[in-house]
């Protein structure tokens, strides 16, 4: 089985990462905690890598890379959300699929969607795992400007070479819980889009709330607006003068 579980040193970039994910990271590193790191597993999954919380049973972030071919994939089934199968046999803190059940507001939302997992069963399946998924408002975010966002996401890796997408959560310093589980809800959530080939980027911060009908791009920020609310540091293998070209403007929205 593909997944595994590691313990991550905040000094570390992707050489304590799992083989199998080290190539979703080969341009940029994983992101690292900016100060001293909360108790976290590295999960590394077929289509996707994540940092897992187990104080708020979410992810604190979420890598994946997108090509065109894997866009194109045959698979089709609908997945199924299941607690996560490593972080149960470990005894690790984590999400039952009982801490969503009834509740109105909130979805279960995918940090790496499902749909840019049909090009593989097995990673279609990892993305309905509950460590990839924050609670997150549906009518308005999670089934409007966020789904929005992922498809225009996809709409530029297919015609690009590859693209890299971090996702994540933005918490407060008190978050509300829901379910027996107490699975920690954010205040927002953010995506960040690189091009390796052409080495740029975009970012967006939205809140998790209904955000009605503007258009997404009223959401982009500047990475250094991420690092700052998350305490992540993003691009960090790349130069210093690349990070700052790419992390501190908030650049034009690329073309369809």
């Amino acid at each position: 089985m593909l997944a595994m579980m590691v313990l991550w040193s905040w000094t570390a970039i992707a050489e304590d990462i799992p083989l199998a994910c080290q190539d979703m990271l080969r341009e940029i590193g994983a992101p690292r905690y900016m100060g001293p790191p909360p108790e976290h597993r590295i999960l590394c999954r077929r289509g996707f890598v994540l940092s897992y919380n187990p104080q708020r049973k979410t992810p604190d972030w979420v890598v994946e890379r997108l090509t065109p071919e894997r866009l194109s994939g045959p698979v089709r089934d609908r997945g199924r959300f299941v607690a996560d199968p490593d972080l149960a046999a470990a005894g690790q803190p984590h999400a039952m699929p009982a801490d969503y059940a009834r509740q109105s507001r909130f979805d279960r939302g995918h940090m790496a969607p499902g749909e840019d997992m049909r090009w593989d069963e097995t990673a279609l399946r990892q993305s309905f795992y509950l460590s990839n998924v924050v609670p997150q408002v549906g009518v308005g975010l999670n089934r409007g400007a966020w789904r929005t966002i992922e498809i225009r996401i996809r709409r530029w890796a297919a015609r690009r070479e590859a693209m890299v997408v971090i996702t994540g959560p933005i918490y407060g310093a008190e978050p509300e819980t829901i379910g027996p589980g107490a699975i920690a809800v954010p205040d927002g959530f953010f995506k960040i889009v690189y091009d390796p080939a052409r080495d740029e980027a975009l970012a967006f911060r939205l809140p998790n709330r209904a955000v009605g009908g503007a258009h997404f791009s009223a959401y982009q920020v500047a990475v250094r607006e991420i690092e700052a609310a998350t305490g992540l540091d993003f691009f960090a293998l790349l130069a210093p003068e690349s990070q700052d070209r790419i992390e501190s403007p908030v650049t034009a929205l690329w073309p369809n």
